[in-house]
């Protein structure tokens, strides 16, 4: 018996080379899969990003005199300097509302994974 392939297996197999050659440029490579589907889908690939690039990123986001922080701008300057490719272009991602806010949210909340920490006292 033929075990069916999941949508995910097949885009990172679809663009197997092409995560090998971001790896060895960027290191750590994320993906964002987008479900269409329970039987396809699009992914979209991520680099980690700098602390300049993170530090740049809420510098826009700052409303001008409100000392509030707009995470749309945010995300928006993340995924524009994150991106390395896939299914989407970044225009792409833009355009569509829905696929604009799981992308958004995941580079804001998911890209860069913190370590696990704790506080005690001494």
């Amino acid at each position: 018996m033929e075990t069916k392939k999941d949508w995910r297996q097949e885009l990172r197999q679809n663009y197997s080379d092409q995560i090998a050659a971001w790896k060895r440029q960027h290191g750590v490579v994320k993906a964002l899969f987008i479900e269409d589907s329970k039987e396809s889908g699009r992914v979209i690939f991520f680099r980690i990003p700098t602390r300049l690039q993170l530090s740049a990123a809420e510098a826009v986001s700052v409303t001008t005199g409100a000392d509030r922080s707009d995470v749309y701008k945010k995300s928006e300057r993340l995924l524009a300097d994150c991106l390395l490719g896939g299914d989407l272009s970044l225009e792409a991602i833009l355009a569509d509302t829905s696929v604009f806010v799981s992308a958004g949210n995941f580079v804001l909340y998911n890209l860069v994974e913190q370590k696990k920490t704790n506080w005690e006292n001494c």
